[in-house]
């Protein structure tokens, strides 16, 4: 049995089984055997010394029942310390997942009126060493009949309700558990300490961790299948802010974030990266760093300040690379690095962004079970130039980044994989197109169709941006579709051969590398029905196939056909139409990119059907149509 339905199970009937006799009741037996056992297999997953218990009451029928999940170390009872905790409220409407407090120590070695102090203290205390964000952090309601079962609501840190009913998806519970966990995680056992707090310590000085972002902090963020991306939209969109944003999403902010202004001069890679100056008082050639560069090595650095350490090694053809060697979980904790390049098509970027477009290219995951192994070729290559000097300039001066440096010594300095590079677009006068070479290894996203300004709600828009993430697959294996509704990727891999049988005498035909994009997207967000899958190939067409659509009426022309007239996108359309037949002309695809405010995703229109019509009126109007805005 999975989350989804446990919770199911004593949602629908709690209400009439409290009025029965509770002694061998089949729902309490259920709520402290089979609700637990559930919620064990996933959170010892994560931290086996964790321990699970769930009571319905002692005797008599709890006012609200509960399952909680508590660190030895943080808490030895319900009764005191901090711990997560699902509650069931009292009438049967819904359940809270909670971070939560034991009330019943700190009143009896404090008095109420001081327990009260100490509850709100570690709160506080907790809230300052981890990342509140889409957990709401107000007193629930659990519509308790009892002072015990009142006790748990001022006494909540953060929660997530769920209401009988309407329940997320077990996938969504599940990643709400796991990031609750890794949350859990951060505390340390003196901010929740009843002696401390005795002594006029102040729990919120407790020192911040290093490490913010933990292990299942991941399961509520979507991994995208490429790490670059392009922002398309008209100016004032908020483009550049959505960076920023997606920046904010862990405690590193503003470590994790550079902002670059492309200028319209740059046309070469040292624009970007740096160069070599020998233009020096003793005539000692000297690299000059970029901020990007600086950038760059501040997401190696975050890699080794999460625990994993570059190392050369040789491989099977003999040449040397650098690898990191790590596990799934560390993926987890280390953060995504936003570059964000504003207004990038402001110069070519074909040329001043050659070396990171083709170097992206060699970046390579291994996988073997859990364990990885990343390699990526060199972005700047080791030269005469790497000595102290470059070292301290970059940052990289501390003991503890002594392997790093020479791994870039004796190979140079790769991508890292935690590197997320944004680019935002405009398009008129003033800027550059994109080649096919740029929009093959970029995930282009019309921004207005994805994250829509609607005026009406720009003060009530309460609807939120999904937490972004870098990819770790560079090749899809046909294991990484286990757990989707297309194991084999058959299905989606027969929708792209029949859109491509529509390309094929045009300039827009795909690869492979857009069917491995497309695989990997369907790993990474692993669509659990028919109409999932669709939303997935809906934004793939509109991300990765109709950018690539641009000309005019000649270069658009399907010349199989008998009326010359009919362009490349109403042929497109018509494959559309019966491939994603489901969502093309409803309202009842999910986004994946935006959530309501319950925490569920979004119901939204098929993307690629207006565009589409945009685009074909745009060409018979003017003769000339493009993807973007």
């Amino acid at each position: 049995m999975n989350l989804k339905s446990a919770l199911n199970e004593i949602l629908s009937n709690w209400v009439v089984a409290r009025e029965q006799t509770f002694a061998k009741h089949h729902l309490a037996n259920f709520i402290r055997r089979t609700l637990k056992s559930t919620v064990e297999l996933i959170v010892h997953d994560i931290a086996p010394e964790f321990e699970v218990t769930g009571s319905a009451g002692q005797g008599n029928w709890a006012d609200v029942p509960w399952l909680s999940i508590r660190n030895p170390a943080l808490s030895s009872s319900t009764q005191n310390g901090v711990y997560p905790v699902y509650l069931f409220c009292a009438n049967g409407s819904g359940v809270y997942l909670s971070l939560n407090q034991g009330t019943s120590a700190p009143e009896e070695q404090l008095g109420e009126s001081q327990a009260a102090v100490f509850i709100d203290a570690v709160k506080r205390a907790v809230l300052n060493v981890i990342d509140a964000k889409g957990w709401s952090q107000d007193p629930i309601s659990l519509h308790a009949n009892t002072p015990r079962g009142r006790s748990y609501e001022p006494a909540n840190i953060i929660s997530k309700y769920y209401a009988a009913g309407d329940l997320p998806t077990n996938e969504q519970l599940e990643a709400d558990l796991r990031q609750i966990l890794a949350l859990y995680q951060l505390i340390k056992p003196e901010m929740v300490s009843i002696a401390e707090f005795q002594q006029g310590h102040r729990l919120s000085d407790v020192e911040r961790p290093q490490l913010e972002v933990t292990a299942a902090e991941d399961q509520g963020r979507l991994r995208l299948p490429r790490n670059l991306v392009l922002l398309a939209g008209i100016s004032g969109t908020g483009k550049t802010r959505f960076v920023r944003e997606q920046a904010k999403n862990n405690h590193l902010f503003p470590r994790n974030y550079c902002l670059v202004a492309v200028r319209p001069d740059w046309v070469e890679p040292s624009d970007l990266l740096g160069y070599v100056s020998r233009l020096t008082a003793d005539n000692q050639p000297e690299y000059v760093v970029t901020d990007v560069l600086k950038f760059i090595v501040a997401a190696w650095k975050q890699i080794v300040d999460s625990g994993l350490n570059p190392r050369i090694a040789t491989s099977e053809y003999g040449a040397q690379q650098l690898e990191v060697v790590g596990h799934r979980s560390n993926c987890r904790r280390i953060p995504p690095y936003w570059l964000c390049l504003d207004e990038m098509n402001l110069a070519p970027v074909e040329q001043y962004f050659a070396d990171y477009l083709s170097i992206a290219e060699t970046q390579e995951w291994q996988w073997r079970d859990e364990k990885f192994t990343y390699r990526c070729d060199a972005l700047l290559k080791n030269n005469e130039t790497f000595n102290d000097s470059l070292r301290a300039r970059l940052g990289l001066a501390a003991p503890k980044y002594n392997d790093l440096w020479d791994a870039f010594c004796a190979f140079g300095i790769p991508i890292p994989f935690n590197l997320m590079v944004i680019g935002t677009v405009n398009m008129d006068e003033s800027t550059h197109g994109f080649s096919r070479k740029v929009l093959d290894r970029a995930l282009s996203i019309d921004f207005g169709e994805f994250f829509p300004n609607d005026f009406e709600l720009f003060f009530k828009n309460e609807s939120q941006n999904i937490a972004l993430t870098y990819p770790i697959i560079s090749h899809v294996d046909i294991k990484h579709l286990s757990t989707s509704v297309d194991p084999a990727g058959e299905k989606s891999i027969s929708f792209l051969i029949e859109i491509n049988e529509v390309l094929k005498t045009t300039p827009f035909e795909l690869a492979y590398r857009s069917l491995n994009e497309l695989l990997t997207t369907v790993a990474n967000f692993n669509p659990e029905n028919e109409m999932q899958l669709q939303a997935v190939w809906d934004d793939f067409v509109m991300t990765k196939v109709l950018p690539r659509i641009e000309g005019d009426t000649d270069r658009l022309a399907i010349s199989h056909r008998e009326n010359v007239d009919i362009s490349v996108l109403v042929e497109l359309s018509e494959v559309l139409q019966r491939q994603l037949k489901d969502i093309w002309e409803a309202t009842n695809r999910l986004d994946w990119y935006r959530l309501q405010p319950n925490g569920q995703n979004e119901i939204i229109s098929c993307r690629s059907r207006p565009k589409i019509q945009w685009m074909q009126s745009r060409l018979l109007n003017s003769g000339f149509t493009s993807f973007w805005p």
